[in-house]
């Protein structure tokens, strides 16, 4: 369950009303419209499925990026909720799948992007911001993404000074 998204706005600037956002994994099992209605609609839940290919066989193609999304992980310019706040049942660990080993490639071109656009190339800085404000990018280094990043920025370091 995410945290609550009291802060999101439209595109109008109007605030969105606040919700919840709550992955169901069912495993292997398929469950129609219908079956899985019956799991919300005691909460006052409202079904709102990521269709594939038109077919309710995959709501969500992508369960790690569904969960990245409870907090906007991958997009810097919605508001950032608190991944610490998730809530997890029946054995869902929010960190493992949210930061899964398919996900790093993404990570850390997120993670460059962020370098080239901020203009921070002093990976002490970078691990500064990760530490304040983005746990995700944070256990993305710790778990080996620092040669990339280091590489990334000792060469962007090393062209500026040819430059000058």
């Amino acid at each position: 369950v995410s945290p609550l998204h009291d802060l999101d706005v439209l595109p109008s600037g109007e605030k969105k009303k606040p919700h919840y956002h709550v992955l169901l994994d069912f495993g292997q099992a398929k469950k129609s419209w219908e079956q899985v209605q019956e799991y919300i609609s005691p909460i006052g839940g409202v079904l709102a499925p990521v269709r594939s290919n038109g077919s309710c066989d995959s709501w969500v193609a992508n369960k790690r990026t569904c969960a990245r999304y409870f907090c906007h992980l991958d997009s810097p310019d919605k508001v950032q909720y608190n991944p610490d706040d998730v809530l997890c049942f029946g054995g869902f660990d929010f960190w493992a799948i949210a930061n899964s080993t398919s996900n790093k490639y993404a990570t850390i071109k997120a993670i460059i992007s962020f370098c080239r656009d901020q203009g921070i190339y002093d990976y002490a800085d970078l691990m500064d911001y990760c530490i304040e404000y983005n746990d995700m990018w944070y256990m993305t280094l710790c778990d080996g993404g620092t040669y990339v990043i280091k590489e990334y920025m000792k060469s962007k370091t090393w062209r500026s000074g040819q430059k000058s």
